[in-house]
């Protein structure tokens, strides 16, 4: 079998088509293990991290959150269940999650199960207004 090189193919994800019609998107080895580099050059997380990965693996941020346990060396709990978010979080207790701003605004400071200090987060990455 060949080795697989940073040029080649990895997925291709599907645009909304919210300026035209939708398009797949090629994204190569090399784009996702670039991503998980610059995050790990950061040095905010390492073996002891637990991921919770509930974004769709069909997106871009999903497959990003996958990618980054993968080449850092840490765990990961996945369960794609919205409605789950709150619970999971009561349970699993991680360092790492994903989401949109909208994510932490509204379901979050809702509830008294969990909150960033019970999980004892060291860091939160946010991108969007």
């Amino acid at each position: 079998m060949a080795a697989v090189g940073p040029d080649q193919l990895a997925s291709l994800i599907y645009t909304s088509g919210t300026t035209g019609r939708p398009k797949g998107v090629r994204l190569t080895h090399g784009a996702w293990t670039y991503t998980a580099a610059a995050i790990d050059a950061l040095n905010v997380l390492g073996p002891d991290d637990l991921n919770f990965l509930w974004l769709p693996l069909a997106h871009a941020f999903g497959k990003v959150m996958l990618a980054l346990p993968l080449s850092i060396g840490f765990t990961t709990a996945i369960d794609g269940r919205v409605e789950k978010i709150v619970d999971n979080l009561a349970v699993l207790h991680p360092t790492v999650m994903g989401a949109a701003p909208r994510i932490f605004e509204k379901p979050m400071p809702a509830s008294s199960r969990w909150s960033p200090s019970k999980a004892g987060s060291r860091e939160r990455f946010s991108a969007g207004r």
